[in-house]
């Protein structure tokens, strides 16, 4: 970015603001962020420059003086980032679109300082340097509020980024002195994971993972004719799931437990099996994926959240049964270090799930009117993997229960995609199941929905489910159109005041 970082200061501040006044980003993942962040900015920008999306590119829609109002191309995807850097760059566009005495010296000014123009010469990428630049942008970057290079986060962190690219830049490195291109990328791909291709246009989970890493150093280095290359490539490739989905109800779960504890030897024993289950059957009840169990804040004792206190799980007093979330948990290595671990998309709160035929679970899980006795494993303080710990942990001592069932249990996911199905049963909105288990409305819809053994589909399609539950989604679904339809009848009314404004407006073009 060569624009005055006011610009780029006011464009971030203007969009934290937005998001810590109406929390637009919760409980979205992946692209959604993107797509999300493009519309906050798309929001924020003022008379004189707007902004609108095409493929996955930003343009800045504006009247050049002497000229017809159009969208220009301002070298910006759609990407946290990006959106940032299109917002300061409207700002810009508003004031110099004043500052100039000659048409020419503007152009000239937006293809240096928006566009990005470099010489030839100096728009060769090395691709050890793109991968240098991607890792910069990623501790640079926040997650729910927490700095990346925040070194009380280092090894979460650290560990996320070697899980999410450094499984494709430790082999990709070895070509670190070659010209960044969409050809080197995509021999690169086809040289190396053509095992995880399952056909011309099928393709393996891990496959896409490392094309979307490949795909990451483009976009991070505005390389956008190489970028729309690469896309071209793999355009018509679609992922096919490779790996069997695991499949547990409710009464496999029970009998599991139950197996497992009769089965104990010893004290010991005992013990270490019964804090094993406390962690998966909160995890059951909720929905909680695998690691947010040691993120509870309210699981033994009282806490205030949001100026609201919330009882202890365990209080048999409890009958809302509201689980608080924080966005991280602590955790100390062997040699007495400790490391704050976060978990996916906590502060927030939870409703319990639970199937309408078992309403006395908590009873049966035994949580009630005692400690829920939690166990943290101690990792390794040279381990690169710290974060992972509580959930290898915790599938590991699946594995070896589920051992006395007739199949392996140890995809703990598999507990949400339960809750969710509970949840359904009880009538439970998809906003509020999505809220409660910490995603998006559409993640619910799309995939959740489909991860139900035989036997549950059943149930679901053959349940009785109360009348009240359907007005009480048709309520939220008529709420969420009202809100629609206010919006875009703002965005008709601004866009009509913006009009009039264009026509009237001649004091520009008196400059030239």
């Amino acid at each position: 970015m060569t624009i005055d970082q006011k610009y780029i200061i006011k464009a971030i501040t203007v969009i934290n603001d937005e998001i810590t006044k109406h929390d637009t980003l919760k409980n979205k993942i992946g692209y959604e962020i993107s797509l999300e962040y493009f519309d906050i900015a798309k929001k924020l920008t003022i008379t004189g420059c707007g902004m609108v999306k095409q493929n996955n590119k930003i343009y800045l829609q504006f009247k050049p003086p002497t000229e017809k109002r159009g969208k220009f191309p301002c070298n910006e995807l759609i990407s946290k980032n990006g959106c940032i850097n299109a917002l300061a760059k409207s700002y810009a566009v508003v004031d110099h679109l004043k500052s100039f005495d000659k048409l020419t010296n503007f152009w000239q000014w937006y293809n240096s300082e928006i566009k990005e123009q470099k010489d030839t010469k100096n728009d060769l990428i090395l691709i050890k340097d793109a991968i240098n630049l991607v890792r910069k942008n990623y501790f640079n970057g926040t997650h729910n509020g927490i700095k990346r290079n925040n070194p009380e986060f280092k090894a979460n962190f650290e560990s996320n980024y070697n899980k999410t690219y450094n499984q494709t830049y430790i082999h990709l490195n070895r070509l670190g002195d070659q010209r960044l291109s969409a050809k080197v990328l995509i021999d690169f791909l086809n040289n190396n994971y053509s095992n995880l291709k399952i056909s011309k246009n099928e393709c393996s989970k891990g496959f896409l993972t490392h094309k979307n890493n490949c795909q990451k150093l483009l976009i991070d280095c505005k390389l956008t004719d190489e970028l729309n290359i690469f896309q071209d490539e793999f355009k018509n490739v679609k992922v096919i799931k490779t790996q069997v989905q695991q499949e547990i109800s409710l009464k496999d779960y029970l009998e599991l437990r139950q197996l497992v504890l009769d089965d104990a030897k010893n004290n010991i024993e005992i013990e270490s099996r019964i804090k094993t289950f406390n962690v998966v059957s909160i995890n059951l009840i909720y929905g909680f994926r695998g690691s947010e169990f040691w993120a509870i804040q309210n699981l033994n004792e009282p806490y205030q959240y949001r100026g609201k206190t919330f009882k202890a799980l365990n209080d048999p007093t409890n009958k809302d049964n509201i689980a608080v979330l924080s966005d991280y948990f602590t955790i100390t290595d062997d040699e007495g270090n400790q490391h704050k671990i976060t978990v996916k998309t906590g502060d927030r709160i939870a409703v319990p799930m639970i199937h309408p035929d078992y309403s006395n679970l908590w009873e049966l899980l035994d949580l009630k009117g005692k400690e829920i006795r939690k166990h943290l494993p101690v990792p390794n303080a040279n381990s690169k993997n710290i974060k992972d710990c509580c959930i290898n942990w915790l599938r590991k001592k699946l594995s070896d229960f589920s051992k006395k069932l007739p199949h392996i249990f140890t995809q703990t996911h598999e507990l949400r995609h339960l809750a969710n199905y509970h949840g359904k049963l009880l009538g439970l909105t998809s906003e509020q199941r999505a809220k409660s288990l910490g995603h998006s409305v559409s993640m619910n819809e799309n995939v959740y929905n489909q991860h139900l053994n035989i036997e549950d589909e059943i149930n679901l399609l053959t349940a009785k489910i109360s009348p009240q539950s359907k007005i009480n989604e048709l309520e939220v679904e008529n709420q969420y159109l009202r809100e629609q339809i206010q919006f875009l009848t703002k965005q008709i009314t601004e866009l009509a005041i913006e009009n009039q404004k264009f026509k009237g407006n001649n004091n520009i073009s008196k400059l030239f």
